[in-house]
């Protein structure tokens, strides 16, 4: 009788054990959980920011920032979310838990996966929607330079100021810009 309250009792002691190392690795993982929602808030925020720069299509220089302040959110985010993914995905060697106390931390985890998977397609859209404006903000700023460099070209070899290139105009600036020399 003796034995078997004995055995009893250290049964009941490591259920005890591995049930705080259940709640243990739980609460590690759901700290992770709320690092990547305090993430994807600010993330969110910054999309946003460039929602709004995008408002002010002129404003070249503030979307390109926000593009870019939003892409470096979302790369923080996809850390996060990363560690928060393998935590969920672990088996837990280290904590050392019997098949079923790993069974019931992987059931109390459920519902952390479903939302790390939502935050992982929110990143994804996001990192998209930055990138989108990042490069098109780039090619814009690109052909507004070009433009002007292509104006003050003009400017340069329009001897006459009239707006367009006489014949003598246009043969210097081929012969200084090209090095080609037109036959007359």
């Amino acid at each position: 009788r003796a034995e078997q309250e004995m055995k009893r009792l250290e049964d009941e002691a490591k259920r005890r054990a591995e049930d705080e190392k259940v709640s243990k690795l739980k609460k590690e993982v759901q700290t992770l959980c709320l690092d990547a929602e305090e993430k994807l808030s600010y993330t969110t925020g910054a999309n946003s920011r460039l929602e709004e720069a995008l408002k002010d299509s002129e404003n070249f220089a503030g979307i390109l920032k926000a593009a870019t302040a939003l892409t470096d959110l979302v790369d923080v985010m996809k850390k996060a979310l990363d560690e928060f993914s393998r935590a969920l995905h672990s088996n837990f060697p280290e904590a050392e838990l019997s098949p079923e106390g790993l069974r019931r931390l992987k059931t109390e985890l459920k519902p952390l996966q479903a939302k790390c998977t939502d935050y992982q397609k929110t990143v994804a859209k996001l990192g998209r929607a930055a990138s989108e404006a990042k490069n098109r903000e780039s090619r814009r700023i690109a052909a507004i330079e070009l433009g002007e460099q292509q104006k003050k070209d003009f400017e340069k070899y329009d001897s006459r100021k009239k707006g367009h290139l006489s014949e003598a105009d246009l043969k210097r600036f081929a012969k200084e810009k090209y090095d080609f020399v037109a036959e007359a």
